[in-house]
């Protein structure tokens, strides 16, 4: 099977969303912002459903949301 993920990364904590190829929703979760609790999380969804993270991100967005003044 194989697993898409999602990150939505702030400086506190991150959301991680876990996806088949169908869309369906495997696992969703929030976790500190560090990289140890994002693998941990990571490690987590593996043994459960047996996917395969072997491929590099397909895409990467940066935005900065709210207005500083």
């Amino acid at each position: 099977m194989e697993l898409f993920v999602g990150l939505d990364v702030s400086v506190r904590t991150t959301r991680v969303c876990v996806m088949d190829t169908s869309g369906k929703l495997i696992k969703e979760g929030e976790v500190e912002t560090e990289p140890d609790a994002i693998w941990a999380f990571r490690n987590a969804v593996m043994p459960r459903y047996g996917g395969r993270w072997s491929k590099p991100p397909g895409s990467c967005c940066e935005t900065r949301s709210g207005a500083r003044r």
